[in-house]
Protein backbone atom coordinates (compact mmCIF):
# COMPACT_ATOMS: atom_id res chain seq x y z
CA UNK A 1 0.00 0.00 0.00
CA UNK A 2 1.41 3.39 -0.91
CA UNK A 3 1.70 6.32 1.47
CA UNK A 4 -1.03 8.39 -0.20
CA UNK A 5 -3.59 5.57 0.13
CA UNK A 6 -2.67 4.98 3.78
CA UNK A 7 -2.96 8.67 4.65
CA UNK A 8 -6.31 8.78 2.85
CA UNK A 9 -7.56 5.84 4.93
CA UNK A 10 -6.54 7.52 8.18
CA UNK A 11 -8.22 10.76 7.06
CA UNK A 12 -11.37 8.88 6.01
CA UNK A 13 -11.53 7.25 9.46
CA UNK A 14 -11.56 10.66 11.17
CA UNK A 15 -14.03 12.20 8.72
CA UNK A 16 -16.44 9.28 9.14
CA UNK A 17 -16.35 9.40 12.93
CA UNK A 18 -16.33 13.19 13.14
CA UNK A 19 -19.45 13.44 10.99
CA UNK A 20 -21.49 11.93 13.84
CA UNK A 21 -19.96 13.99 16.64
CA UNK A 22 -22.03 17.13 16.11
CA UNK A 23 -25.20 15.28 17.05
CA UNK A 24 -23.91 13.64 20.23
CA UNK A 25 -24.51 15.89 23.26
CA UNK A 26 -21.95 16.19 26.03
CA UNK A 27 -22.58 13.19 28.23
CA UNK A 28 -19.84 13.51 30.85
CA UNK A 29 -19.40 16.12 33.53
CA UNK A 30 -15.81 16.76 32.41
CA UNK A 31 -16.69 17.49 28.79
CA UNK A 32 -19.45 19.86 29.86
CA UNK A 33 -17.06 21.61 32.26
CA UNK A 34 -14.47 22.17 29.50
CA UNK A 35 -17.22 23.37 27.14
CA UNK A 36 -18.42 25.91 29.72
CA UNK A 37 -14.91 27.35 29.95
CA UNK A 38 -14.70 27.61 26.15
CA UNK A 39 -18.14 29.24 26.10
CA UNK A 40 -17.19 31.77 28.79
CA UNK A 41 -13.92 32.51 27.00
CA UNK A 42 -15.73 32.95 23.67
CA UNK A 43 -18.29 35.41 25.01
CA UNK A 44 -16.20 37.28 27.61
CA UNK A 45 -13.01 37.49 25.48
CA UNK A 46 -11.07 36.68 28.67
CA UNK A 47 -8.31 34.53 27.17
CA UNK A 48 -5.78 34.74 29.99
CA UNK A 49 -7.66 33.55 33.08
CA UNK A 50 -10.67 31.68 31.74
CA UNK A 51 -13.59 31.08 34.04
CA UNK A 52 -16.04 28.23 34.23
CA UNK A 53 -19.43 27.71 35.82
CA UNK A 54 -20.39 30.35 38.41
CA UNK A 55 -17.28 32.34 37.45
CA UNK A 56 -14.92 29.83 39.06
CA UNK A 57 -11.39 29.87 37.69
CA UNK A 58 -10.83 27.01 35.24
CA UNK A 59 -9.13 23.98 36.77
CA UNK A 60 -6.94 23.35 33.69
CA UNK A 61 -4.46 25.60 31.88
CA UNK A 62 -5.96 27.41 28.88
CA UNK A 63 -4.43 25.81 25.73
CA UNK A 64 -7.32 23.42 25.06
CA UNK A 65 -9.81 26.22 25.71
CA UNK A 66 -7.91 28.58 23.40
CA UNK A 67 -8.19 25.99 20.64
CA UNK A 68 -11.92 25.50 21.18
CA UNK A 69 -12.47 29.25 21.19
CA UNK A 70 -10.31 29.76 18.09
CA UNK A 71 -12.20 27.04 16.22
CA UNK A 72 -15.50 28.62 17.23
CA UNK A 73 -14.31 32.01 15.97
CA UNK A 74 -12.91 30.54 12.74
CA UNK A 75 -16.15 28.74 11.97
CA UNK A 76 -18.19 31.76 13.11
CA UNK A 77 -20.17 29.39 15.31
CA UNK A 78 -20.78 29.74 19.04
CA UNK A 79 -19.16 26.91 21.01
CA UNK A 80 -21.05 23.67 20.50
CA UNK A 81 -20.38 19.93 20.69
CA UNK A 82 -18.41 19.90 17.44
CA UNK A 83 -16.29 23.02 17.92
CA UNK A 84 -15.33 22.13 21.49
CA UNK A 85 -14.45 18.54 20.53
CA UNK A 86 -12.51 19.70 17.47
CA UNK A 87 -9.26 20.29 19.37
CA UNK A 88 -9.19 16.68 20.60
CA UNK A 89 -10.03 15.38 17.14
CA UNK A 90 -7.41 17.61 15.52
CA UNK A 91 -4.59 16.53 17.82
CA UNK A 92 -5.56 12.87 17.63
CA UNK A 93 -5.61 13.11 13.82
CA UNK A 94 -2.27 14.95 13.62
CA UNK A 95 -0.66 12.42 15.93
CA UNK A 96 -2.06 9.48 13.92
CA UNK A 97 -0.60 10.95 10.71
CA UNK A 98 2.75 11.67 12.39
CA UNK A 99 2.80 8.22 14.01
CA UNK A 100 2.21 6.54 10.65
CA UNK A 101 4.94 8.61 8.96
CA UNK A 102 7.31 7.97 11.88
CA UNK A 103 6.75 4.21 11.64
CA UNK A 104 7.07 4.35 7.86
CA UNK A 105 10.73 5.33 8.34
CA UNK A 106 11.26 2.20 10.44
CA UNK A 107 9.02 -0.43 8.84
CA UNK A 108 7.05 -1.08 5.65
CA UNK A 109 3.80 0.72 4.85
CA UNK A 110 1.49 -2.19 5.74
CA UNK A 111 3.00 -2.62 9.19
CA UNK A 112 3.01 1.14 9.84
CA UNK A 113 -0.65 1.42 8.82
CA UNK A 114 -1.62 -1.64 10.89
CA UNK A 115 0.10 -0.19 13.97
CA UNK A 116 -1.62 3.16 13.42
CA UNK A 117 -5.06 1.56 13.16
CA UNK A 118 -4.34 -0.53 16.25
CA UNK A 119 -3.69 2.76 18.07
CA UNK A 120 -6.90 4.25 16.68
CA UNK A 121 -8.88 1.17 17.74
CA UNK A 122 -7.67 1.29 21.35
CA UNK A 123 -10.78 2.05 23.43
CA UNK A 124 -9.25 4.84 25.50
CA UNK A 125 -7.55 6.51 22.52
CA UNK A 126 -10.80 6.38 20.55
CA UNK A 127 -12.94 7.61 23.45
CA UNK A 128 -10.66 10.53 24.29
CA UNK A 129 -10.12 11.45 20.63
CA UNK A 130 -13.75 12.45 20.30
CA UNK A 131 -14.35 13.91 23.76
CA UNK A 132 -14.20 17.54 24.81
CA UNK A 133 -11.38 16.87 27.27
CA UNK A 134 -7.73 17.88 27.50
CA UNK A 135 -6.43 14.30 27.72
CA UNK A 136 -5.87 13.46 24.05
CA UNK A 137 -4.34 16.87 23.43
CA UNK A 138 -1.89 16.20 26.27
CA UNK A 139 -1.19 12.63 25.09
CA UNK A 140 -0.63 13.73 21.49
CA UNK A 141 1.65 16.63 22.39
CA UNK A 142 3.65 14.51 24.84
CA UNK A 143 4.03 11.60 22.42
CA UNK A 144 4.96 13.93 19.55
CA UNK A 145 7.57 15.64 21.73
CA UNK A 146 9.07 12.30 22.74
CA UNK A 147 9.12 10.82 19.23
CA UNK A 148 10.80 13.95 17.86
CA UNK A 149 13.27 13.93 20.74
CA UNK A 150 14.07 10.23 20.20
CA UNK A 151 14.90 11.02 16.56
CA UNK A 152 16.68 14.32 17.30
CA UNK A 153 20.21 12.87 17.03
CA UNK A 154 21.56 16.10 18.50
CA UNK A 155 19.90 18.32 15.88
CA UNK A 156 19.07 21.63 17.51
CA UNK A 157 15.88 22.28 15.55
CA UNK A 158 14.35 18.93 16.53
CA UNK A 159 15.30 19.38 20.18
CA UNK A 160 13.78 22.87 20.09
CA UNK A 161 10.58 21.55 18.48
CA UNK A 162 10.37 18.86 21.16
CA UNK A 163 10.69 21.56 23.82
CA UNK A 164 7.99 23.69 22.20
CA UNK A 165 5.61 20.72 22.09
CA UNK A 166 6.35 20.02 25.75
CA UNK A 167 5.57 23.66 26.54
CA UNK A 168 2.18 23.30 24.86
CA UNK A 169 1.63 20.08 26.82
CA UNK A 170 2.21 22.07 30.03
CA UNK A 171 -0.25 24.71 28.78
CA UNK A 172 -2.74 21.89 28.24
CA UNK A 173 -2.70 20.12 31.61
CA UNK A 174 -0.10 21.73 33.81
CA UNK A 175 3.12 20.26 35.24
CA UNK A 176 2.28 16.71 34.13
CA UNK A 177 2.95 17.95 30.57
CA UNK A 178 6.60 18.38 31.56
CA UNK A 179 7.05 15.74 34.25
CA UNK A 180 5.79 12.82 32.17
CA UNK A 181 8.08 13.33 29.14
CA UNK A 182 10.98 14.23 31.45
CA UNK A 183 10.66 10.93 33.33
CA UNK A 184 10.42 8.98 30.07
CA UNK A 185 13.40 10.83 28.57
CA UNK A 186 15.44 10.26 31.74
CA UNK A 187 14.63 6.53 31.80
CA UNK A 188 15.41 6.24 28.08
CA UNK A 189 18.76 7.99 28.52
CA UNK A 190 19.57 5.93 31.62
CA UNK A 191 18.58 2.53 30.19
CA UNK A 192 20.11 3.03 26.76
CA UNK A 193 23.07 5.16 27.91
CA UNK A 194 22.30 7.98 25.50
Amino acid sequence: MNKKTALSLITLFYVAVLASQHYIPFYTRGSAREALVVQKMYYSKNYIVPRGYADSIASKPPFFHWLGTAISHLTKTPPNELTVRAASVLFSFLFAIFFYLYLLNIENSSLALTATFILLAMPEWFRHSFAARVDITLASLTALALLIWFKSEGKTLRILLSGILTTFAVLTKGPVGFVLPAIIAFLYAFLFKK
